[in-house]
Parts: C-alpha cells; structure tokens; sequence
C-alpha cells in the first residue's frame, strides 16, 4: 500500500523538546467575558504523554497574535500542527457512514481503490444509521511494519443502551490495502468500555468524533489521541492511546485547570495533526 503520510515523529513539537505536542482547539470557550471567542489549548509532550508536562492556552489576546477576542469569533475551529492526508471522507450515501479510499502511486491518488464499513468483514460493530463510521480519520504506521494503518472514528456508534458513546477503530495496513485480497480487514475497535481506556460509556460522550497522532512520549511510536468532546455534559476531553492501544491518559478541561466557560467548552473538538 502507497502510504498516505511519512510519520514524522516530532512535526508538532512546538517547545522544541524532542517530543511531539498537543493541539486542542476550544471554538466555544468564552474568553474575557466574550462568549464562543475560543482559544487553542497547547499540551506539552514528555516522557509520561501529554498532560504532566505543562500547557499552554493561545487566544487572539496572546501576543503576536492578531486580532481581538470578540463574541462568536470561534478562535480555535480548525487548529493543524502536521498535515496527514486524509484518505477520504465518510460515504454520506452509505448507512450507518463508510470509507473510499484512493491509493496513490507516489504522485497522485489513482481511480483504484477501496470502500469499507461496518459491515465489511473484519471490521468491528455493524453498520447502523448515525453511527458516522469515517466521520473522523487519521493515518500512521502504529504498528511499525512499514504500512499506514487508518483509524476511524464513529462519534454516533451506541455502546450498549448508550446513544452516541462513540467508538474508534485501527484498521491495520497490507501489502493490499486496508483490505486484504479477499476483501476483508484486520481492526480492531476500542471505546470507553473497552479493557485498559479510561472512563465509561455514556450517551452522548461522542468518543472518537475527533482523531490526531503523534509521538508524544518519545519512544519512537505514534500515539492516538481521542476526542470524546461530549464527556461531562460537553465538557469534553481527549484520551491519549499510547501506541494506538488501550490504556494511556485522558486529559480534560479540569484535569488542566482551564478556565470555566459560560458555554460547555467541548474540549477536543477539533484536533491539531
């Protein structure tokens, strides 16, 4: 497979320590009393993943940036640190969401390629309206064999009885694709009931409605970050998977020591990659 991106282990590493950082946009966060003006949330990398080692909050208060923090300015709606290119977009036809992926040889993507959802053998869950399977993508090599894998995010997915809790699936790359000669996939899927990730399930949490890797520890290997922005009522977070695996850290508006917001903040929405 012609891969989409090259990882670059420290493409976002904006302190300038060797380790990759996080870019969280907050388009709704009020900032001096003007509501919805937004703010990007920098978390710093380190040697224990994002979070413990240090943020920092960008707004158009922040010097050399321009502009002034107005009401409904949404500072923060589209943040990029590294640029992956994405395969392509969900299939708005295709229920329950879907994925068509063009592949490239090496100077632009050719017509050949392939469609997968839910119900695509292999790949986790069953394809079910408003799942927005695809809605978010991201690529790397997570496994380190010299093939992209891709990761899809499906906000909508019901985890049990609870709506919209939200799922991510890494779809692991071949010498065929993402689908393998038979037209089936090797994933697997995890959300917040899954063994070793952090929190619970509940409705409207919408985990994985935004998706980013990087390195942010260190040791050579992408890490997945996981944006649930409907956690705590809108609050939000997002759920740094180390290796693209079950188990790392969360961080969170409150885990930060952000400052409150009239409007729910929805940390994580939007992602820097």
């Amino acid at each position: 497979m012609t891969s989409w991106s090259s990882f670059a282990p420290v493409t976002s590493d904006f302190n300038g320590d060797g380790y990759a950082d996080l870019a969280v946009g907050v388009p709704t966060a009020t900032v001096g009393g003007k509501a919805k003006a937004g703010y990007v949330s920098v978390v710093f990398g380190g040697a224990n993943g994002p979070g413990p080692h240090g943020t920092a909050r960008i707004t158009q208060s922040t010097a050399e940036v321009p502009g002034t923090p107005e009401a409904g300015d949404r500072f923060g709606g589209s943040v990029v640190s590294s640029h992956i290119d994405d395969p392509c977009g969900p299939e708005e036809l295709a229920r329950g969401g879907g994925i068509h992926i063009h592949y490239g040889d090496g100077r632009e993507p050719v017509g050949e390629g392939q469609t997968l959802n839910q119900d695509t053998p292999g790949v986790p869950g069953t394809a079910e309206t408003g799942d927005d399977f695809g809605s978010a993508l991201t690529a790397a090599d997570v496994d380190g064999d010299g093939k992209d894998d891709l990761i899809a995010g499906a906000p909508g997915e019901a985890i049990g009885t609870a709506a919209r809790a939200g799922s991510v699936t890494v779809l692991k790359g071949g010498t065929k694709g993402i689908l393998d000669a038979r037209g089936a996939a090797d994933a697997v899927a995890y959300q917040q009931n899954s063994p070793g990730v952090l929190g619970v399930a509940q409705a409207g949490d919408t985990f994985g409605a935004a998706l980013a890797t990087g390195d942010h520890n260190g040791d050579g290997v992408p890490d997945l970050s996981v944006a649930a922005p409907g956690e705590n009522s809108g609050a939000g977070g997002v759920w740094d998977l180390t290796g693209a695996t079950a188990g790392g850290s969360v961080v969170t508006p409150n885990s930060l020591g952000l400052p409150a917001s009239a409007d729910p903040p929805a940390y994580g929405a939007v992602l820097g990659r």
